[in-house]
């Protein structure tokens, strides 16, 4: 059945002139739509799902819980803009250690800014890149764990890849893989910090994924995402996403069943006659992007009306004349998951550097090591998840208590005495007056290099300073300033 939804109150509130975070253009919007609903007090009204971001929505919550009649709206998740915290704070608690340099290794061009990657703007080009390196970690992990079996083993493990059903390949392998995965994070620091990252990026793709699924199966994937995020989040600075999930995740419980169940089924649905589910807030950014083709700066009533008319018209011929595109939408990859040649072009050579650069390693090594610059650098113990579970509870039950929510009190903070972790770590936590903390505030420590490579470094010093001479001396336009001291020697 195709749910009819009134055109009044279709996805997006009446425009209105104002910041978006501005608590009283947000309440006026409210009233806006309550009053065109027919809601007045004492009366019962149907329930509005509203998933915007968090600017948005923390004064929504606030909106909410002021009075009863702003009950009538129901938070849920930004999918997109989760999308887009979870990239941020995932490349920022990695700046050291090593995931840019696979990002820049794995980019089509030569330049050297990352954020044309991942960027506000270009939510889903991130994505994509995010799954390409969580993909080349996979198939990394995959090999290394061949490479650790018989030949025997080996050469089965290929052949049942290739011929045997996921479910089935999950149930003979799976259990000696995983194993395989936690003995090498216990031995080596390196090979955990590589788990972690790719576990990590997966968290995003788990979102993306829910979106769209849809339905029971989506939400319930996109709450694990949120619920396993979230001592990452706490430990790593972010401060808007953090909280704001917090609450949300408290916001679904309290629901009541019959509204879980609408929100499961809700939250991520097609977009007029589409195919492919949408999140609310993605909705919301298309309508931003649609309205801007008919509204701009100086626009008129008859103007606006005549690109309007236009739009409607051209949209009625194209559902009276459905075009081949049309059709060959229905049968495409409305996951997204599928793996393109220009991924697989992206993917192979990530693998192999992660491969030759021992990312992977099993050999006993307790700290971690970012393995992708020039020489290896050392990184702090607290770079690794394992070690800031404690940290995290800490940080998550006194964000509670200082909300008073959960009916918490200040008693049930764990003593900072009792955490297990980094002594740096637990102290940033003790320090902090904020609801998060940064683990990756300390630079990583160069590894004291040997003869060889200390004669090598003052080699290509000489070189690139000779190099220089060279090429001043042999320029005509630089020949009489490169013979000339500053002292006019």
């Amino acid at each position: 059945m195709k749910a009819i939804i009134p055109p009044l109150l279709y996805r997006h509130p009446p425009p209105y002139s104002g910041k978006d975070d501005d608590p009283a253009k947000l309440r006026e919007v409210a009233d806006d739509v309550l009053t065109k609903m027919g809601y007045h007090e004492g009366s019962s009204c149907s329930k509005i799902l509203f998933g915007p971001d968090n600017k948005i929505g923390k004064n929504l919550l606030n909106l909410i819980h002021s009075k009863d009649k702003y009950d009538t709206f129901l938070a849920e998740f930004p999918c997109l803009h989760l999308r887009k915290s979870r990239i941020t704070t995932i490349f920022t608690a990695n700046k050291n250690t090593g995931l840019f340099q696979l990002l820049q290794y794995m980019r089509d061009d030569n330049g050297n800014d990352w954020a044309k990657l991942i960027s506000a703007t270009h939510i889903d080009a991130a994505t994509r890149n995010v799954r390409r390196l969580s993909t080349s970690l996979h198939l990394a992990f995959l090999t290394k764990f061949m490479q650790s079996l018989s030949d025997n083993k080996s050469k089965e493990l290929q052949l049942d890849i290739s011929t045997l059903p996921a479910e089935e390949l999950c149930c003979k392998w799976d259990e000696e893989f995983i194993n395989y995965i936690n003995r090498g994070s216990k031995l080596n620091g390196t090979f955990a910090l590589h788990k972690d990252m790719m576990m990590q990026l997966d968290s995003v793709l788990a979102i993306a994924l829910a979106e769209r699924l849809g339905g029971p199966t989506g939400y319930n994937l996109l709450l694990a995402a949120v619920k396993s995020t979230l001592p990452f989040s706490f430990v790593n600075g972010a401060t808007s996403y953090a909280p704001y999930c917090s609450k949300l995740l408290l916001e679904h419980h309290r629901c009541g069943p019959f509204y879980k169940s609408l929100k499961q089924w809700l939250f991520s649905t097609p977009m007029k006659d589409g195919y492919v589910n949408l999140a609310t807030d993605m909705k919301r950014e298309l309508d931003h992007r649609y309205v801007t083709k008919c509204f701009r700066s100086g626009s008129t009533m008859s103007s606006v009306m005549r690109r309007m008319s236009l739009i409607d018209s051209l949209t009625e011929v194209h559902d009276l004349h459905p075009t081949k595109n049309r059709q060959k939408q229905k049968d495409d990859d409305l996951l997204g998951w599928e793996i393109t040649k220009t991924d697989l072009t992206h993917i192979r050579p990530v693998v192999l550097k992660i491969m030759q650069r021992g990312g992977l390693s099993i050999n006993t090594e307790d700290l971690p090591y970012n393995v992708y610059t020039e020489s290896r650098h050392q990184l702090s113990s607290s770079m690794l998840d394992d070690n800031c579970g404690d940290v995290s509870t800490y940080l998550i039950t006194k964000f509670l208590v200082h909300e008073k929510l959960c009916g918490l009190k200040s008693s049930d903070i764990p003593e900072i005495s009792s955490l297990n972790g980094p002594k740096e770590l637990i102290a940033k936590a003790k320090n902090s007056k904020g609801v998060t903390i940064k683990r990756s505030g300390r630079t990583s420590v160069a590894v004291p290099l040997t003869d060889r490579q200390q004669k090598e470094a003052k080699r290509k010093k000489i070189l690139s300073s000779e190099n220089k001479q060279v090429d001043a001396l042999s320029s005509e336009m630089n020949a009489c300033q490169a013979l000339v001291k500053p002292d006019c020697s």
